[in-house]
Order: structure tokens, then sequence, then C-alpha cells
């Protein structure tokens, strides 16, 4: 399996991240070690944990603001990062009511970061929730789900603690929904599996665009 990004840090890990979990296996944490310890990344694992619940829960997105009511003479501003990354900047528009910048985008439940970029200038708003990622500071979003059963509240708590192991009949969901074909470790027709190497498990090569990066290779 070859999983490339123009970085090699985020996305890229991210989505090997859930292909350990969600197509292989693994107990999430467990697997987000075995990725970072074989390459130098920082896969969001919040995200893959809120990734989850959604898909077995069949949570709905969920219409959310954000507002900006201080912005000087700036004329154009825009939302980095939420659900679209951080090079594929969301434009806010002038409310003519309130005369705020907004925007409105539906969001899956789960924690996200994002930065304002305003007039080609990266920041954040000090009236919004703020949240260090390394050397940076970003805004956060929480989408609160809309209400549950008990049972299904009492599913998700589980699905977004840290540590917390799927059941068997959680993990074969996910794949039957993710991989509905008979591959990634079943036997498929005429009893071939195909995705694995010898042993049973999968070799995923990451890579980026970065010249002299070498390739890491990573078992699950």
């Amino acid at each position: 399996l070859y999983i490339h990004c123009p970085g090699g840090r985020g996305r890229a890990p991210a989505t090997a991240l859930a292909y350990m979990m969600w197509v292989r296996g693994m107990q999430l944490d467990e697997a987000w070690t075995t990725l970072t310890t074989t390459r130098r990344c920082g896969p969001k694992i919040e995200a893959i944990r809120s990734a989850t619940a959604d898909l077995l829960l069949g949570t709905e997105p969920i219409t959310t603001t954000i507002a900006v009511h201080r912005f000087g003479d700036a004329k154009r501003i825009q939302v980095a990062g939420l659900d679209v990354g951080w090079h594929n900047p969301l434009d806010m528009t002038r409310d003519p009511v309130t005369h705020r910048f907004e925007l409105h985008r539906k969001l899956y439940p789960g924690k996200y970061q994002y930065k304002l970029i305003v007039d080609g200038n990266w920041t954040y708003s000090a009236d919004h929730p703020t949240a260090k990622d390394g050397d940076n500071i970003n805004n956060t979003l929480e989408v609160i789900p809309a209400k549950m059963d008990a049972v299904s509240m009492e599913k998700q708590i589980r699905y977004l603690t840290p540590g917390a192991q799927l059941m068997e009949d959680e993990k074969e969901e996910l794949l039957a929904l993710l991989c509905p074909w008979s591959t990634h470790g079943r036997a498929g027709p005429g009893g071939i599996t195909a995705g694995v190497i010898g042993n049973g498990k999968s070799r995923i090569f990451l890579d980026d665009d970065q010249d002299g990066n070498k390739t890491d290779e990573v078992t699950a």
C-alpha cells in the first residue's frame, strides 16, 4: 500500500493510521505508536477517533458557523484547516445585517483546528478558543453531536476515549463498510488473499514530495 502527500507528515500518515485501525484491526493508540516510531510525523489521532464514531454511529453533519466580529479594515478573510486542510482556505462572507464575516459549513461532530487568513496574513482570533500545535497557535471548534439515545452516547464516549478497544463486531462492521470485497486478509476468489504479504500483514509505504526524504515502511 503506497500513500503519498506533499509533506508526508500529516495527511498521508493519517490515512495510514486509519487503514491500520479500520482495515487491519489494530488498536488505534498502538497503531499511532507503531507509525510515529517508524516515521517522524504527526497524524491527528483525535480526528481518527471522531471519524470512527461517525462511521459506526452513522452521525450526520451539523451546520456550524464561524463568525469574526473584529476585523478592522480587512477586505477578505478566509478560514484554513477544519475539514479541508491548510492549503484549501474557505472564503468568509460579509453579512449585510450583522456586518460580520461568517463561514457556514456542515461538519461531522468532533474537534477541529483552524486559522484565519486576513488579507493574506495568517493569524488566529483571540475571541475564539485556541490550542497550541507545536509552535503554532490555532483556533479550535468543537462540533457537538445532535441528541443521541443513551446507548449511542455511551458508544460515542467509548470511541473517543484514548486507549479504547473496539469490539470484534465493531471491527467487522468497519471492514464491511470500507472493504465489502474479500481482501485485506480475508480469502478472496479461489482462496486467494489480496493486499497482504506472506505473514498476513500489509506493507504500508509513506512518501512525500521533499527531495532526499526516504520512503518509510510500516507493517500492519
